[in-house]
């Protein structure tokens, strides 16, 4: 990626900021000893009112939320606000994470995130220098999804694209420790801007070797670095769990899941990202393949009923003849999850506080005080539809609010 294409694609993500960014002073809206009068303090407060208010667990006694916009967390509900929104028939919940993305450089997918209701955004397949790009864009357009990714996936030097679900464009491949270490310490280097957020590792064979398996991943947590797994057959599955990671995608295709890998992944709290929607693109284009598709989807309900973590993320790509649209593909992905056997509140979690909690997003996927006003308004009740996720009428990413007919940002081709 030239200096060029880096500087087109941050001119075409970025969109006009709101007056209050220029000059703005950020303010402690807890301090006690703040001079501004009281209507100065409201007028960057709304309270919405009224609403079914899902809070990214369970359902909420009350129906008020306050938070301060442009930009801000979720706050008191004693504050008081300038603006009131009464959502009466409409249900409030988190913002929606995308736990699976593969963006490459794509900047017109973050206007298309956004349509969706998706304000996190975390991708674990695109390239080092293609995540970095889109990681600064987001970093300087306010009010647009953030963006957490891995970098290049390490794979092993006998790794083979061919073999795998979905063909890693850009892997760094390893096949000593001394090499792993090296780039583990370029990716923490790197990371401190910050751009490099977990690890990416292929755990499909053939690949890493079971010592080069366990290492990377001993190396990625002394670092204080969350593990991704790609394994797609049952016996990368058991490598990944061995090794320790702390979570896995997509769902195995290649048979039943045993009991005694659900268990360990149980009891070690491993997560999973089925990308169901990627497998059912992936083998309904292959004649007779449609089975496997069939055997993940099972997979999906046997490890939701075991209790493991489940993870909504979509795969999102552009590449030929697997592309997964950005954005609404989620919306698919959560169908999919419930017609696998989760409930409807099992996929809103799925989507926001599983991922969360999974790559340790604390700020956000729920509405505790003080987390981030990333926020959906919805006509209807997707507790009861799960496809009312697709009605948003008004959202929120950290407090300002998202224009969802604008097509600025968007690359036309």
């Amino acid at each position: 990626m030239n200096v060029a294409s880096f500087t087109s694609i941050r001119a075409t993500i970025l969109t006009p900021r709101p007056a209050f960014w220029l000059g703005c002073v950020a303010k402690d809206m807890k301090d006690d000893h703040d001079h501004a009068s009281l209507e100065e303090r409201s007028a960057n407060i709304i309270t919405i009112q009224n609403a079914l208010v899902f809070n990214g667990i369970n359902i909420e006694s009350s129906s008020k939320l306050t938070f301060h916009a442009s930009p801000g967390n979720i706050v008191d509900k004693a504050h008081s606000a300038k603006t009131v929104i009464d959502a009466s028939g409409y249900t409030l919940i988190p913002g929606l994470i995308d736990a699976k993305v593969d963006a490459d450089a794509a900047a017109k997918s973050f206007q298309l995130f956004g349509q969706a209701g998706i304000t996190t955004v975390i991708d674990s397949s695109s390239g080092t220098s293609d995540s970095q790009v889109m990681h600064a864009a987001s970093a300087d357009a306010p009010g647009m999804p953030s963006y957490i990714a891995s970098g290049s996936a390490i794979a092993g030097e006998h790794y083979d694209a061919n073999l795998t679900t979905l063909v890693y464009q850009r892997v760094q491949t390893v096949g000593t420790i001394a090499e792993v270490d090296e780039i583990m310490a370029s990716r923490i280097s790197i990371s401190k801007a910050p751009n490099f957020d977990f690890v990416k590792v292929i755990a499909d064979l053939p690949g890493l070797n079971n010592e080069l398996l366990h290492y990377v991943v001993e190396a990625a947590h002394r670092y204080g670095k969350l593990v991704v797994a790609h394994a797609s057959s049952l016996e990368s599955y058991g490598r990944a769990v061995i090794a320790g990671c702390d979570i896995i995608t997509p769902a195995p295709v290649d048979g039943e899941i045993d009991s005694d890998t659900i268990k360990a992944l149980v009891d070690r709290g491993t997560v999973i990202i089925p990308t169901l929607v990627l497998l059912r693109r992936l083998f309904d284009r292959q004649d007779g393949a449609l089975s496997e598709f069939d055997t993940a989807f099972a997979n999906v309900g046997r490890l939701h009923s075991a209790g493991v973590p489940i993870c909504a993320g979509t795969a999102a790509n552009e590449r030929d003849g697997v592309a997964v649209p950005f954005g609404k593909s989620l919306h698919d992905e959560l169908g999919l999850l419930v017609e696998a056997g989760l409930s409807n509140a099992d996929a809103l979690r799925s989507a926001t506080s599983v991922p969360a909690r999974a790559f340790r997003l604390l700020n956000r996927g729920n509405m505790n005080v003080g987390t981030r006003s990333d926020l959906l308004l919805l006509k209807g009740n997707p507790l009861e539809d799960i496809h009312k996720i697709s009605q948003i009428h008004r959202m929120w990413i950290a407090g300002i609010e998202f224009d969802l007919e604008s097509n600025e940002g968007v690359v036309c081709e």
